[in-house]
């Protein structure tokens, strides 16, 4: 086994990309180890960011599963935060519904996540009818 805390040294995104392969066991050591060398609240802050840094969405979720052995109470607001990002916000949201942060005090779901309806796209009809009459579908 290798000696734990031979990733101290990099970022959270880092961390989790050099322990991509490895085994359970050695991913929870180095992750203590490296947890070890930080506050708390620092080590909240690069999982958060390595959540946007990260292109592998297996070691998105792994960073958010982090957060949750961390501090919940810390990285709430980075998750919060991630919830406006397309990419990561159905993570974001998944986190804060596992960590019981949604419809309490803490996450009010519509206001609080600044979810948006999208748009519906506005449609000319007429255009559309034109559309259909040209591939030969509607009235003649």
């Amino acid at each position: 086994m290798p000696l734990a805390g031979r990733f101290a040294a990099l970022s959270a995104a880092g961390l989790l990309e050099a322990l991509n392969d490895e085994d359970e066991e050695i991913v929870r050591t180095e992750v203590l180890a490296w947890c070890k060398v930080r506050e708390p609240s620092d080590a909240v802050d690069e999982f958060a960011r390595a959540i946007t840094e990260l292109d592998d969405p297996a070691l998105q979720i792994q960073a958010l599963e982090l957060l949750s052995e961390i501090n919940v109470d810390l990285a709430a607001p980075h998750v919060l935060e991630l919830t406006a990002q397309p990419d990561v916000a159905g993570f974001a949201l998944c986190w804060l519904a596992d960590n019981n942060l949604i419809g309490n005090k803490i996450v009010d779901t519509r206001d609080a996540l600044r979810l948006r309806r999208r748009p519906r796209p506005s449609h000319d009809r007429s255009r559309a009818r034109r559309a259909a009459h040209h591939i030969g579908i509607g009235r003649h």
